[in-house]
C-alpha cells in the first residue's frame, strides 16, 4: 500500500514533514518561495518542489510578503510580484504515485480552496487534512473558512473543532478535517453464520467466536442471522445470540444454509462469516472503510490457529495488523508480497455487496454438504468483471474446521473437500484448488502490489 504525505507550504526547517507519524509515507513538499526552498532542500525528508499548489497547472503571479512568503493574491503594502510555476495535487499523485492513501498539510496563505479544487481525484484517497484558516482574510480573493467547511463537509469530511467566526481582525488557526465513513451511517450489514456443532468440546470454541461476531455486528448498523444446520448441541445459544435464527431439520450443507440466511438479509452488504473465526469489534467498520464500489466482496486477514489453543479465545490476543489493502489478490498472496505477510485471506469471511451476490443467484446448492462453494461463487462473480479485495488492515483468528474435524462430527473433512472439488470440476472443467487459486489462474490475472 503506497501512502503519501503532501506538505503544501512547509516554510521552515523541522516543520510537519519531520514528524514521526509520516515515516511510513512518501513525503512530497511544495514550497514556492525561492529563499525558503533553498533553506529546506538539503535536509528536507522527502521530495521538495519549488512550485506552488493551485487548481491549475501553469504559471501565476504571486506577491512577496516579508514574513508569510509568496501569496497568490494581492496583499496590502506588498507590491513586488513574482511569476511562479503552479501544479495541482492531482498532478502530484499522477507524477509520483499513484498513491493508495494521502494525507495533506497545507499552510498556503489563502489558497486553500484553490488547492482543494485541484485535488478532485486526490480527495477520494484522503482521510486527513490539516489546514490553516483565517478569521479575517485581508483580501476578497482569500479562501473564506465557511467556503472551506462547505466544500469539505459536502465530501463527508468532518472538522475536529467548530468553525471560528469571521472578524475584521485577521488571525489564523489550524483545523483538521477527517473523512467520515458515509457507509457506516447509511448502509446496513447482515452477517450470516451457518453452524453445525457436533459436541460440547466444539461448542466452547464456537460460542467464543460467535460472541465476537455478535459484538462486531453491534458496532455497526447491522443484523446477525444464524442458520443452525442441525447441530447436536448449542441450539439455545445460537437462538439467543441471533437477530434471526433458522434451524434445519436435517443437515443440508453450507450452500443451502447460507442461501436461507442471505435471502432473509435486509442489509446492502451481506457477510458470510464462519462460526470458527474470532474477530475484533471493529471488523465491519474497517471492511466498510476500505470498501470501494467496484468490488463484489472484501475479505479480512486471518491467522490459522489450532482448535486446541482455547487459551487464545479472547480478542485481547488477536494478532497485530500489518496494514494494506490489495486489489484482485490471488488466494496465496502472502508469498508474493515484497515483504511476506504472516497472514492469509480466504472464504471463511467475505463481505459481499448484496446486489452482486444476487446477480449470480447466491451460492450453488448443488454442492450439498461438499466444499468448494466459495471458489464457485468467486469464479462466477469474477466472470462478471468485479474487483475484489484482501483487507490486511484487520486480522481475525481462524480455529480451523472446528466442527468437521471434531471427534463427534458426522462429517468427514476429507470427504467434504473431495465432494466439493468433484462438483466444481464437473461444473467448470478445472479444479477448484485452494480458495480462488485455480479460478485466479484460469483468468490469468496479474497481481500488482
Amino acid at each position: 500500500m503506497k501512502k503519501a504525505f503532501f506538505d503544501f507550504g512547509p516554510g521552515v526547517l523541522r516543520s510537519e514533514a519531520w514528524d514521526e507519524r509520516w515515516k511510513e509515507y512518501e513525503i512530497i513538499g511544495v514550497e514556492p518561495d525561492v529563499v525558503r526552498y533553498n533553506n529546506l532542500k538539503e535536509t528536507y525528508p522527502g521530495i521538495l518542489l519549488n512550485v506552488a499548489v493551485s487548481d491549475k497547472i501553469g504559471k501565476s503571479k504571486f506577491v512577496k510578503h516579508p514574513t508569510s512568503g509568496y501569496i497568490a493574491f494581492s496583499y496590502p503594502d506588498c507590491n513586488e510580484t513574482i511569476e511562479v510555476e503552479t501544479i495541482t495535487a492531482d498532478e502530484l499523485d499522477k507524477k509520483y504515485g499513484p498513491f493508495d492513501e494521502i494525507a495533506i498539510w497545507a499552510d498556503i496563505e489563502g489558497s486553500e480552496l484553490r488547492m482543494l479544487k485541484g485535488a478532485t481525484e486526490v480527495l477520494k484517497k484522503v482521510k486527513w487534512i490539516n489546514l490553516e484558516l483565517h478569521t479575517g482574510p485581508k483580501t476578497e480573493e482569500w479562501a473564506r473558512s465557511n467556503d472551506i467547511f462547505k466544500f469539505l463537509t459536502d465530501l463527508n469530511f468532518m472538522p475536529d473543532s467548530p468553525e471560528k467566526d469571521q472578524t475584521q481582525h485577521d488571525s489564523s488557526y489550524d483545523i483538521v478535517f477527517t473523512r467520515q465513513n458515509i457507509l457506516l451511517k447509511t448502509k446496513k450489514i447482515t452477517a450470516v453464520t451457518t453452524v453445525l456443532c457436533p459436541s460440547e468440546t466444539a461448542l466452547v470454541v464456537i460460542e467464543a467466536c460467535m460472541q465476537t461476531i455478535r459484538n462486531a455486528v453491534n458496532k455497526v448498523n447491522g443484523e446477525y442471522i444464524v442458520v443452525d444446520d442441525n447441530s447436536a448441541v448449542g441450539a439455545e445459544f445460537f437462538k439467543n445470540i441471533a437477530d434471526i435464527y433458522f434451524k434445519n431439520e436435517k443437515t443440508s450443507g453450507v450452500s443451502i444454509s447460507l442461501n436461507k440466511g442471505m435471502k432473509a438479509a435486509t442489509g446492502e452488504f451481506v457477510v458470510k462469516i464462519d462460526s470458527d473465526y474470532l474477530v475484533p469489534e471493529d471488523l465491519f467498520e474497517i471492511l466498510l472503510k476500505d470498501w470501494t464500489d467496484d468490488c463484489c466482496f472484501i475479505a479480512p486477514s486471518y491467522l490459522l490457529t489450532s482448535v486446541k489453543r482455547i487459551d487464545l479465545l479472547n480478542v485481547s490476543f488477536l494478532p497485530t495488523t500489518e496494514g494494506g489493502v490489495y486489489d484482485r489478490p490471488p488466494g496465496i498472496i502472502s508469498r508474493q508480497l515484497k515483504t511476506p505477510s504472516a497472514y492469509q485471506w480466504g472464504g471463511g469471511i467475505m463481505m459481499f455487496s448484496t446486489e452482486a451476490i444476487k446477480s449470480v443467484n447466491y451460492f450453488d446448492e448443488d454442492f450439498g454438504i461438499g466444499g468448494a462453494q466459495d471458489n464457485d461463487i468467486i469464479y462466477r462473480l469474477l466472470m462478471k468483471g468485479y474487483n475484489w479485495k484482501w483487507d490486511n488492515n484487520v486480522v481475525t483468528r481462524h480455529f480451523s474446521s472446528v466442527s468437521s474435524r471434531d471427534a463427534a462430527s458426522t462429517q468427514d473433512y476429507d470427504e467434504i473437500r473431495q465432494s466439493g472439488n468433484s462438483c466444481f470440476m464437473k461444473k467448470h472443467g478445472f479444479e477448484a484448488g485452494g480458495c480462488i487459486s485455480m479460478p485466479y489462474q484460469h483468468f490469468k490475472y496479474k497481481f500488482e502490489e
